[in-house]
């Protein structure tokens, strides 16, 4: 477990990104049929222990479609998770950092390095913010906007966009 204050500092970031995109997502539900609903859920992890985080669930003529449910905050390669979860399929959203990370690999003799090679974990990333990975095999990632918003909405939960 790390010390107490890196451990607040994680937590309050996460929970900035994450009321940063339940702000995006209440803007984007722009049809009068459907609204937001906050609640909370609490975390255990095991790099920050137990927390507790905002979810936020989607609803259609007050009937939930879907919900954004947080998963984490010590995820590799980003800096948090959340599930857009539907009826018909759950959807993966990252938090990731301007250029999107990458994985080193050092192979070495002794002290004597023979080969270094670096490649990016996922590809699109211009800016920080959330993603959603498009391409799972290449690492294509897709900024999270209204439309693209609205795309994954209707994926897991089939409510159709008017």
């Amino acid at each position: 477990m790390m010390d107490e204050t890196n451990r607040q500092e994680l937590i309050r970031d996460f929970r900035q990104h994450v009321n940063t995109l339940y702000h995006s997502v209440r803007e984007w539900l722009d049809s009068p049929n459907l609204s937001a609903k906050a609640g909370s859920v609490h975390l255990n992890e095991e790099a920050v222990g137990r927390y507790e985080v905002p979810l936020l669930s989607i609803l259609a003529h007050g009937r939930q479609i879907a919900e954004l449910r947080p998963v984490g905050l010590s995820i590799v390669g980003a800096r948090g998770r959340v599930d857009l979860v539907g009826t018909f399929d759950s959807i993966p959203l990252l938090y990731l950092l301007q250029g999107g990370g990458a994985i080193t690999s050092t192979v070495s003799a002794g002290e004597k390095v023979l080969d270094r090679s670096s490649r990016p974990l996922f590809h699109g990333v211009q800016r920080s913010g959330w993603y959603w990975i498009e391409d799972k095999k290449v690492g294509v990632a897709r900024l999270l906007d209204r439309s693209l918003f609205q795309e994954v909405l209707a994926r897991v939960s089939d409510y159709e966009w008017r």
